[in-house]
């Protein structure tokens, strides 16, 4: 370094730089919380999105089950720079989320994957579960993004890391809002095993689940259920004749796993 050039020129130089790296980072947080929560943004705000490169193209949520500690989010920010995705990590209702651009083509579960896994391995003794949601073609349609990513997250007890695309139909059953509906249709499809059970103090519930998830197997249900095959054969004799459900129609069995599956999702 020459003589002439001050330590107070060079550090004046880097002080500048981080003042301005923190305060863009600082706009996009904001600019992406306006947008997540239906507020307009500042000129200032659009102008740091579109120099960031969140200007065109598609758009992905990551929300993230788990503790935001300032080590924790500095591992995210480096994990999520190994992929080539543009993106920004921040803290939204007081959870990890990023904000991913993503191609105009394909998926983008596999990156996601990566860093789940990356997490996971950085901190071992967390509970870390992660969602990502639809893929949106606008920024102001972040907010269905995220909503759905936290749908998706709620699904990853087992994996870490759930895609909402992989989950099929339940995404239609994730969409419905109607608490009302929803009630009324599970306590119309097991209404009458659930009651039986409280008067009984039985299983025939959970009989009925296994009953749908094996394919009507007595032998599967028995082993799933650690119950002997005639005790099986009893409660289905009691559902099917008793309770008149008509195990043998498709669209009877089809609509009673729906009921299964939204009783599932609400914790009803």
């Amino acid at each position: 370094m020459p003589w002439d050039t001050r330590i107070f020129d060079i550090t004046h130089d880097y002080y500048n730089r981080i003042f301005e790296d923190s305060r863009d980072d600082g706009n996009m947080t904001a600019a992406f919380q306006n947008i997540l929560m239906g507020n307009s943004l500042t000129d200032e705000q659009a102008d740091t999105l579109r120099g960031s490169g969140f200007n065109n193209g598609c758009y992905n949520v990551l929300s993230i089950d788990a503790e935001a500690t300032d080590e924790f989010m500095y591992v995210l920010q480096k994990v999520c720079n190994n992929t080539d995705l543009v993106f920004h990590a921040f803290v939204y209702d007081g959870s990890p989320i990023v904000i991913l651009r993503c191609p105009s083509s394909g998926s983008i579960a596999d990156k996601c994957n990566d860093i789940a896994e990356a997490l996971v391995a950085r901190f071992p003794d967390r509970s870390i579960h992660m969602g990502s949601g639809s893929t949106v073609l606008s920024l102001t349609e972040l907010s269905l993004s995220y909503r759905r990513a936290i749908s998706a997250r709620e699904f990853a007890a087992d994996n870490i890391y759930c895609d909402y695309n992989s989950l099929g139909f339940l995404r239609i059953l994730l969409e419905v809002n109607d608490a009302q509906l929803i009630h009324s249709f599970i306590a119309e499809q097991l209404g009458g095993v659930i009651e039986y059970d409280k008067t009984h103090h039985s299983a025939l519930t959970d009989t009925l689940y296994e009953y749908l998830k094996c394919s009507g197997s007595v032998q599967h249900i028995s082993e799933k259920m650690f119950c002997h095959r005639n005790t099986i054969n009893y409660r289905l004799r009691i559902i099917k004749e008793e309770l008149e459900y008509d195990l043998s129609d498709a669209e009877v069995r089809f609509q009673l796993m729906a009921a299964y599956k939204l009783r599932e999702m609400r914790k009803v």
